[in-house]
């Protein structure tokens, strides 16, 4: 038997784009406002701006402005998830 060799598969033009924006999302800057106004971190525009100035939320400061990445937002939400308990839980003995 021979074996046939195969081309790879070239990505689509659609499938290009898709990728590149998902790229330049990642560079993106959204300021306190955006990032309320999209409901990604669950305060307003000022409690965002605060807690960023008492260094509590990971950020940025473009030019003395306030601002957050997708990974910023992501961050915080990874640290603020609750994990299960253990599935074993002890029994108390009656007394």
């Amino acid at each position: 038997m021979t074996a046939m060799a195969t081309e790879p598969a070239t990505p689509t033009n659609e499938q290009v784009q898709v990728e590149a924006a998902e790229s330049i999302d990642e560079l993106r800057r959204y300021t306190p406002e955006e990032v309320a106004a999209n409901k990604w971190l669950p305060w307003t525009p000022r409690m965002i701006r605060e807690k960023c100035k008492r260094h509590e939320l990971r950020h940025h400061r473009d030019g003395g402005r306030i601002t957050l990445t997708a990974d910023d937002i992501r961050a915080y939400n990874e640290a603020s998830a609750t994990h299960p308990l253990s599935k074993t839980r002890r029994v108390r003995k009656a007394a």
